[in-house]
């Protein structure tokens, strides 16, 4: 989403004032619509993918059920959209437990 509305600021500081009030309009509603689009589709990818997590939860590990939960209420607070800033903290926390569970040794051994 970031990336898409800076290619229109990037626009809109080159033409400066040239450009038509109309057109800044446009171009203002289309960055809205792709920014709230892409932050939806995020949302929804990670609510389907917290779900598949916690169903097969078993034999998983806990900081993996961990990481599940957290990645189902930042999706949740994200679709909510008033809350959405409490992910500033939320999000560097699971990428935290999501290192400490591929960082840590493995618990079980693999049998070939």
């Amino acid at each position: 989403a970031f990336h898409a509305t800076v290619l229109c600021d990037v626009y809109l500081a080159v033409a400066g004032e040239k450009a038509s009030s109309d057109v800044v309009e446009s171009i203002s509603i289309i960055a809205m619509v792709v920014s709230a689009g892409s932050l939806g589709l995020y949302a929804l990818v990670g609510l389907i993918t917290a779900a598949l997590l916690l169903t097969k939860r078993h034999g998983m590990s806990s900081l993996l059920t961990v990481f599940s939960i957290l990645l189902l209420l930042m999706c949740i607070l994200q679709l909510t959209v008033i809350f959405a800033y409490l992910n500033v903290f939320l999000f560097p926390a699971a990428l935290l437990i999501l290192m400490v569970f591929f960082i840590r040794k493995p618990e079980q051994i693999e049998v070939v």
